[in-house]
């Protein structure tokens, strides 16, 4: 059975864990990036741990610009130790009010709530949760990292039969182009006739210098090389797909069948191959599409 080692860069992991002191749930979005990017949403008082997260969910997805969204919910057994009053703020405020009312001739009729509104008052100091729980939220950023490369991979197998029916195509339209080479150096012939002929009585020809004019001409439009190197190109391609995180080498193997074809299509000089190459095109920018979502 093949294995198919490309991966999108696009997809969606969530995990959830609990223990007696917490439970946690962790989602993960992926979208398209040149390297690795984490935005990590974390509450302040668990940032010691971010540099641990960082590295292990690094080191599996590799490449992407993706966002780890927690959900922390403490159990009821340390809720409780989480909530106190700030009394002497408290009294400041109605010290203040106080005098306000007085001053003012009114009375209000829920003293009491309005201070307890008041910034600062009620405080909810963050649980130091344990070493254990700690360990908990890590992992669950790990798993959720896995369950985002099973998506990924998911999507990678439908990029991955993309590129190669593209690349087929490609194939195909090199072979087309071998049809068309014996037309196309018979026109390029008459060309230079219908050229001399204009300006030089043919009778006043040197044939062998026309011969010898006639063979360096196409030498200078051949186009040999370049669909050798594009055949190279495609069959380079076809090798490096099959290799894991192989996105930035696909991009770049694109670029040069790209400008080989460009090449291609100047040099043939042949409304007929310039067709195909129109074609061949049309295949690499939706390579150059589909590679850019690859890890």
């Amino acid at each position: 059975r093949q294995v198919i080692n490309v991966q999108s860069m696009t997809g969606f992991g969530k995990s959830t864990m609990d223990n007696d002191e917490i439970a946690v749930a962790c989602e993960m979005r992926s979208l398209n990036g040149k390297f690795i990017d984490l935005d990590i949403r974390l509450p302040k008082h668990l940032y010691e741990i971010d540099v641990e997260i960082r590295k292990r969910v690094s080191s599996i997805l590799v490449r992407g610009s993706v966002v780890l969204v927690f959900n922390i919910l403490n159990k009821p057994s340390t809720v409780s130790q989480n909530i106190s009053v700030n009394k002497s703020l408290a009294r400041k405020y109605n010290d203040e009010f106080a005098a306000l009312e007085k001053e003012l001739d009114l009375k209000s009729p829920d003293l009491f709530g309005q201070i307890a509104n008041m910034p600062e008052i009620i405080q909810t100091h963050e649980a130091g949760y344990s070493d254990e729980s700690r360990k908990l939220i890590i992992d669950c950023a790990v798993a959720a990292a896995h369950k985002l490369v099973d998506f990924r991979q998911t999507e990678g197998k439908v990029l991955h039969d993309d590129l190669l029916g593209n690349i087929e195509s490609i194939e195909e339209r090199l072979e087309q182009i071998k049809e068309h080479e014996g037309p196309r150096k018979e026109a390029l012939k008459e060309k230079m006739y219908g050229h001399l002929s204009q300006h030089v009585d043919m009778d006043k020809i040197d044939e062998s210098r026309f011969e010898q004019e006639l063979l360096h001409y196409l030498d200078k439009w051949d186009v040999s090389e370049e669909k050798v190197r594009l055949a190279q190109h495609l069959k380079y391609f076809r090798e490096t797909i099959a290799l894991p995180n192989s996105g930035k080498k696909l991009y770049f193997i694109n670029q040069e069948m790209n400008r080989e074809s460009n090449t291609l299509g100047v040099k043939s000089n042949y409304f007929a191959i310039q067709q195909l190459i129109v074609e061949v095109k049309e295949r690499l920018e939706q390579i150059k599409e589909q590679v850019m979502n690859i890890v």
